[in-house]
């Protein structure tokens, strides 16, 4: 591109520097890295560079721009009506209303519960951690892995579908830094 405006001649290029996979808030996503770079004609310290990390399905989930500049990064994200990490809310007077961030680690009770087939478990960490989420049958078998990743603070939600299982209760725990464990008991009615 190229552009006039304001008494300066500047030129500018933008190229995919990367594509790759990347799980985000449990959805494998692809990632392309677009680098763009300015250069003003006659003075050519001007030159600089910003990476955009755009991921299908998101959208902006990241961006490095000049070294002095901030760092940004998704943190959270609401798809098909469930909400993953934190996400900021603008209210109508267009005043930026963020979301407070956990004092402890929380597991909720799912809802609805008792359920058939489907029910969401809400969790809670205050800091960055590694989070093992799962579901195990009376006997300690674990039926199912929902979430089993490196997670930044916020509030999170699962949907757990148990449409494959039987009848029964259902113990789900979260392991935290693979040591703080709480649980919880849900029922299946079907």
């Amino acid at each position: 591109w190229e552009d006039s405006s304001g008494g300066a001649h500047t030129l500018g290029l933008a190229v995919v520097v990367d594509l790759f996979q990347e799980i985000i808030f449990n959805h494998i996503v692809t990632i392309k890295v677009i680098a763009y770079y300015d250069y003003e004609i006659g003075a050519p310290e001007s030159l600089w560079t910003q990476n955009l990390y755009l991921a299908s399905d998101f959208g902006l989930v990241q961006a490095d721009v000049e070294l002095s500049a901030p760092y940004y990064f998704l943190r959270g994200a609401i798809i098909d009506s469930i909400l993953y990490g934190n996400v900021t809310s603008i209210n109508k007077s267009n005043k930026r209303e963020s979301s407070k961030l956990p004092e402890n680690f929380t597991l909720h009770q799912s809802y609805p519960n008792p359920f058939n087939p489907t029910t969401t478990i809400k969790y809670e960490l205050p800091v960055a951690a590694k989070v093992e989420l799962a579901v195990y049958d009376l006997i300690g078998k674990e039926v199912r892995r929902l979430v089993n990743a490196r997670q930044l603070s916020g509030s999170y939600m699962v949907e757990f579908d148990g449409s494959d299982l039987s009848s029964g209760v259902y113990i789900y725990r979260l392991r935290v830094n693979n040591k703080a464990v709480l649980s919880r008991k849900m029922v299946l009615i079907k």
